[in-house]
């Protein structure tokens, strides 16, 4: 049901600097394509260990997207479900 992002690739911090404006400029196109259709809502799950940076990828979402049309949630506690 749910495509993944993590898929064991790395980018140097030199090669995401090069790329962060396209990728910056393509973000916020799509979200703006989103908008203007509304076709449905968009959910992005942002999980991991501690440490593993889901904080900083949440941070820079916001600053690189329309942040008018962002909700975010935090969930700290697990579920029985979520942590088995």
């Amino acid at each position: 049901m749910f495509r993944t992002a993590e898929l064991g690739q790395t980018v140097s911090n030199g090669r995401f600097k090069k790329r962060a404006r396209a990728l910056r400029t393509s973000l916020l196109a799509a979200q703006h394509q989103i908008l203007k259709l509304k076709p449905f809502p968009v959910v992005i799950d942002v999980a991991g260990m501690d440490g593993a940076g889901k904080g900083g990828v949440v941070n820079l979402m916001h600053r690189w997207m329309d942040t008018r049309w962002l909700i975010t949630r935090s969930y700290s506690q697990l579920s029985e479900e979520e942590a088995e």
